[in-house]
């Protein structure tokens, strides 16, 4: 609360799950929650994406784009420090909006979220790109975490991909133990 960056704000948006809302990481995830915000002195954003299934596309990015907008006009903001973040829809969200906007964010953070579809994945040349999720996710099966992996890899592009052994979706996200990503 009293920090007051010399160059503008960081920014850290938490984009949420299917079914979820703007709520969620507060409610599910509280150490991921003061670890990517506040040790990190950044404003963190969880956008509603006006509903719980928009995958962040159509209406659900509008409302993204309008967040940010209202962020930026509030804070003098960092745009070298902007994180893009989420967890399963979310994480999808971050993927697609990294991809399609790569010039806008300094890391992509992709919690049980990956996509087996790799086009697109050379536009993450200059974003570090933090994967993770569980051996024994049922929804995103590691397959596809694999095969963005191994895309990111194929194309010398900086990421991380941590394999959570014994772990489901649910229980990946109930253990809120994602320091690793947040450094």
């Amino acid at each position: 609360k009293s920090h007051r960056p010399d160059h503008g704000w960081p920014l850290t948006f938490l984009l949420h799950s299917l079914t979820q809302n703007h709520n969620q990481y507060v409610a599910t995830t509280p150490n991921f929650s003061r670890q990517a915000c506040g040790d990190r002195h950044s404003i963190c954003v969880t956008t509603l994406g006006r509903g719980p299934d928009g995958d962040y596309f159509d209406f659900a990015q509008l409302d993204f784009w309008q967040v940010w907008h209202a962020v930026a006009k509030a804070f003098p903001l960092d745009p070298e420090r902007t994180v893009l973040s989420g967890y399963s829809m979310g994480g999808l969200g971050t993927n697609a909006l990294a991809v399609a906007h790569p010039d806008l964010f300094a890391k992509a953070v992709t919690l049980a979220g990956a996509v087996g579809n790799i086009q697109g994945l050379a536009n993450l040349r200059w974003i570090p790109t933090y994967l993770a999720g569980g051996v024994s996710d049922e929804l995103v099966p590691l397959p596809i975490e694999a095969a963005e992996a191994n895309g990111l890899a194929a194309l010398g592009n900086r990421y991380r991909w941590v394999i959570y052994p014994a772990v489901d979706h649910a229980v990946f996200e109930l253990a809120d133990s994602f320091a690793d990503a947040v450094h």
